[in-house]
């Protein structure tokens, strides 16, 4: 079954695994999930290890024995949907650019813009604009394209783990703008980077492995939407999302491609 929504997912992953709990109620901590997590930019399922669950959540596990402290309640986990749920576009990431968040985000507005006429002369028209993230080129709003920040192609983890440093479960916090205001991104005002057209040298350089790794908290959601198939719609859910789409020029979009910072 294919989740369009993370509340819908976890949900169904709470009602699974209560279901479970339910008919063995006769143990405190009953069944145990096949252990996912994000490791250095990549989700792996730890097949040598487990995750134990009860009817309240997900459990540390203290020297192979499940722990009476939970690694994720099954409140917070469904607060941590909601909270994914808020940040995404939908299936086109396109319509990124209808989203009032985003447009106040990246300063998308009317302004003066140079046009020439038949005669040669210039003259300013009101038009929407946006600059663009990396250069600061203010360009017209039909002529933006839309950069998935982490790419497309084979960045399924990547930004899956994007928003889930922003949420709070990695064992770095973020340390961008958008990472930290996850929460409320209403109001934020982000400046261009106002590099040269075209020019991503800083992406050269390394970001730490810990931004990248989840903390308990993180595994156990991974984990939770692994137990019912939908890691998957996760993924495809954090792949269009206000953190992981910015406004590029043509130039410096054709060139930045799919690069991304090298993890270590």
């Amino acid at each position: 079954m294919a989740y369009n929504k993370v509340t819908t997912a976890i949900d169904a992953a709470i009602k699974s695994l209560k279901y479970i709990h339910t008919k063995n109620s006769m143990t405190q901590v009953f069944g145990w999930i096949d252990t996912w997590q994000g490791i250095s930019g990549k989700i792996h399922n730890t097949s040598s290890a487990s995750l134990p669950f009860d009817q309240n959540g997900i459990k540390i596990l203290v020297g192979g024995v499940a722990s009476h402290i939970n690694a994720l309640t099954y409140t917070d986990a469904k607060s941590l949907a909601k909270s994914i749920d808020a940040l995404a576009i939908g299936s086109d990431h396109l319509e990124v650019k209808n989203n009032v968040v985003w447009r106040s985000l990246y300063q998308m507005e009317d302004r003066d813009y140079p046009f020439m006429d038949i005669n040669g002369q210039i003259a300013d028209w009101l038009l929407s604009t946006i600059p663009c993230h990396n250069c600061g080129m203010v360009v017209p709003e039909s002529q933006i394209q839309i950069d998935h920040h982490m790419p497309q192609k084979d960045g399924e983890d990547l930004y899956t783990l994007k928003m889930a440093r922003a949420q709070g479960l990695t064992t770095a916090a973020p340390s961008g703008s958008k990472g930290q205001a996850a929460a409320n991104l209403a109001g934020l005002i982000i400046h261009p980077i106002a590099r040269n057209i075209g020019d991503y040298d800083h992406l050269a350089n390394a970001t730490a492995s810990a931004k990248w790794t989840t903390n308990d908290k993180g595994t156990a959601f991974l984990s939770m939407l692994a137990s019912i198939g939908a890691l998957g719609d996760l993924q495809r859910i954090c792949k269009n999302t206000l953190l992981n789409l910015v406004p590029l020029c043509g130039e410096c979009n054709r060139v930045k491609s799919d690069w991304v910072k090298p993890i270590i």
